[in-house]
Order: C-alpha cells, then structure tokens, then sequence
C-alpha cells in the first residue's frame, strides 16, 4: 500500500476519531471560545463544564500531506458541533466549528499497518493507539456558539 493508498484508508479512521478526541478535550474550550465576550460569566461557565462531545462531523478532509524522511504529516480540516456539558449532564452549549490543523505519525514505516483495520475497531480501541498520531497544530475557524440555556 502506497502512502496515498494508506492515508485515505487511515482518514475516516485513525485520523478522524483522533482529531475528534481532541476537540473534546476540556482544554480546548477557552481556545474555542475565545472570541465569544458576550457569554455572560465566561470563565466560569468554562470552569462548570465538565464534558465535551462531538455530536456531530463532517467528513475528515485531507488537504495536502508531506513526507518528512519518516514522518508523514496529514493538513486536515473537520467541521463539527460540539456539545459542552455539565457533570449532571445539563447541555450548556453547543458549539459549531471548524477544526484545522496539522497531525503527524512520527514513524509511519515502522508500523505494520496491515495488522488492524482501524476502520473495524470502535472508538475506545482506536484510541488505544492514538500514541501513533501526533496533533501538531490545530486552530478554530467559523466558529459559532449558543449558550443553550438561553433557549430554555
């Protein structure tokens, strides 16, 4: 399998469930929402979320990679709507985006990449070996937030 060949098997896989967990990470809220002064209490609204998921994504876009000696490096873009929560599960915001980024995988000739089909395995088992990509940069276009309890 050429490395073409093997980026697009990886994309919708590996790579998208990956930069997905990423964007779920707590720590990626006040970068998400930094332009957003009108949240009444911003920090600590912040502080009170204690849970990010993506609801929804779009497709994993690729788009362009470079070869550095081993390294691959994988420029991608993924729009999504993120959910933020409180520990009682209360929906505090719902946020739309954009991610782009870069991710590598340091070594890509010294992993078997015909020993899993990343593709048949669930979330948890892909992340499992998340050790094998790298988030190198990452920034938030078009972002959009509604404090959903205002819509109450």
């Amino acid at each position: 399998m050429n490395r073409e060949e093997l980026v697009e098997s990886l994309r919708e896989s590996l790579l998208s469930i990956i930069t997905i967990s990423y964007v779920e990470q707590l720590n990626q809220l006040p970068i998400m929402l930094k332009s957003f002064d009108y949240l009444e209490d911003k920090a600590e609204l912040i502080s009170k979320i204690t849970r990010c998921e993506v609801l929804k994504s779009e497709q994993f876009k690729i788009r362009k990679t470079d070869i550095e000696g081993s390294k691959l490096v994988v420029h991608y873009e993924i729009p999504s709507v993120t959910l933020a929560a409180w520990s009682n599960e209360t929906q505090l915001l719902k946020i739309t985006l954009t991610m782009r980024g870069l991710c590598a995988i340091p070594d890509i000739d010294q992993y078997d990449w015909n020993s899993k089909d990343f593709s048949e395995l669930s979330k948890e088992e892909v992340l499992e070996n998340k050790s094998l990509v790298y988030i190198l940069e990452t920034s938030y276009e078009n972002v959009d937030c509604v404090d959903i309890r205002l819509m109450g």
